[in-house]
């Protein structure tokens, strides 16, 4: 399978939500190495989070927290030939078919 992972809020605090989600890479690079994982990180993030590969870094742009996030995120994900997407920050796409 293909997972898709949200880590955008890595970039803005290591702490809550970013530490789950730092914790939660370190984890499945130890579980697994069959499914493909996309880490979604902060346009302005340069470094992968996770080395393994099975892992591959992209960046999405949408902003964290405004008005224009979910819509933004729907249009980036459709080109992202997904499984599933984990949103760690709880907020998914907009009218998304992708569970």
């Amino acid at each position: 399978m293909r997972f898709g992972i949200d880590a955008r809020l890595t970039y803005h605090q290591r702490a809550g939500i970013g530490r789950y989600t730092l914790f939660l890479l370190d984890e499945l690079a130890k579980l697994d190495q069959e499914n493909r994982y996309t880490i979604f990180q902060h346009r302005r993030d340069r470094e992968a989070l996770i080395s393994a590969p099975n892992f591959q870094r992209r960046t999405l742009y949408a902003p964290v927290h405004s008005k224009l996030e979910q819509p933004l995120l729907m249009v980036e994900l459709l080109f992202q030939n997904l499984d599933l997407i984990h949103c760690t920050d709880f907020i998914p796409p907009l009218f998304s078919i992708l569970p």
